[in-house]
């Protein structure tokens, strides 16, 4: 091997060693050093784009007020309660549907119609209907997060092959061990899925929400900042966001691998 080859297949070994943890670090570390190019040379205003160490100050003074987690308390109370309320009612009515071929026909056209119209236009509705009360946050992310959890599960159900549901029957399986056995495994692909899809949305519409009708949570702080063109404010707010959905996505694929194992 010469040289010059045995140095790229060192380098080539050397890049498979990289786990992707390291991966992330370069990427989070390619991404700053932009920030920071385009801030320093005023390629975008400071005003819009603040120096990160303006902005890592400013983190650092919030973090230090005992208000913001008064505001992040209300953001991941609102949040809870929508998005378990969308769990609680939209995984059962999912294997409901999944499995009864009428209510599929029945609710389907209806549910993709509501999961593909533009859900922000019905918030001067509920404002009406709830008025500018969490009970208008919690409905905006239960809605927001329950129709793509419905319909990721309801397909995952749906695409159970059929010769193995007549191979279980003819075993002598019941109901219960359909669903036990062989639905419930199944479906645990298209229900994680769907849990990530759900969640996102979740937490868009919550920030939304607290945008337009709230006076307090991290949305209202966001929009009240960048408002009064404060930001460093607006971005450290921002990452605070950004760290909450970290936190749950790691939780999310924490319970991604131990059900795994189970799943088909």
């Amino acid at each position: 091997m010469k040289p010059r080859d045995a140095r790229g297949f060192m380098g080539f070994k050397l890049l498979k060693r990289i786990s992707n943890k390291t991966y992330g670090i370069i990427g989070f570390l390619i991404f700053f050093s932009a920030w920071e190019f385009f801030s320093k040379l005023q390629i975008i205003s400071n005003v819009y784009l603040p120096p990160l160490e303006n902005v890592l100050s400013s983190l650092w003074f919030i973090l230090g007020q005992h208000d913001t987690y008064l505001h992040i308390a209300d953001t991941l109370r609102n949040f809870g309660i929508g998005y378990g309320l969308a769990l609680a009612m939209g995984v059962p009515f999912s294997y409901v549907m999944g499995l009864s071929k009428r209510l599929y026909s029945m609710f389907d056209p209806l549910i993709s119609a509501l999961f593909s119209a533009p859900l922000i236009t019905l918030l001067p509705l509920f404002v009406i209907i709830f008025g500018i009360y969490d009970e208008c946050k919690i409905a905006m992310i239960f809605i927001a997060s329950i129709f793509p959890l419905i319909i990721s599960l309801t397909a995952g159900l749906r695409a159970v092959p059929l010769d193995l549901i007549e191979m279980a029957k003819s075993f002598g399986a019941n109901g219960f061990q359909l669903f036990y056995t062989i639905y419930l495994p199944a479906s645990l692909p298209s229900f994680i899925a769907g849990l990530r899809v759900s969640f996102t949305r979740a937490l868009i519409f919550t920030l939304v929400a607290e945008m337009y009708v709230s006076v307090v949570g991290i949305g209202h702080l966001i929009s009240w900042s960048s408002q009064f063109v404060r930001m460093s404010e607006a971005f450290s707010y921002i990452f605070i966001v950004a760290f909450m959905a970290v936190c749950i996505t790691y939780v999310l694929k924490y319970l991604e691998t131990k059900m795994r194992g189970w799943g088909m």
